[in-house]
């Protein structure tokens, strides 16, 4: 069985996040990039997943503007909903 696309993990990465963060979930905007790029927002913070061209999956989890630290996750395995999900919805809160 094939592995699924960027854009259908992107789709189930959504799904769950809107699940995990059902009280904003409408709240929550979803941007996708041609170039292999998702980036969902909400209250002034944001979090974007990639995927490079080695298969690897970068999610950057950024702060409100005044703040300038950004997390970056690296993950080897794209299988992994609930890795980009959970932080991605917590980070959105």
């Amino acid at each position: 069985m094939a592995s699924p696309s960027f854009e259908q993990r992107v789709a189930q990465v959504d799904r769950r996040i809107r699940e995990i963060r059902s009280d904003v979930a409408g709240e929550i905007s979803r941007d996708d990039a041609p170039e292999n790029t998702a980036t969902w927002k909400r209250s002034g913070v944001w979090a974007t997943l990639s995927l490079h061209d080695d298969a690897r999956l970068e999610l950057s989890l950024h702060p409100a503007a005044e703040v300038p630290d950004i997390l970056e996750i690296r993950i080897d395995d794209a299988d992994v909903v609930d890795m980009i999900a959970v932080p991605v919805a917590d980070h959105l809160k």
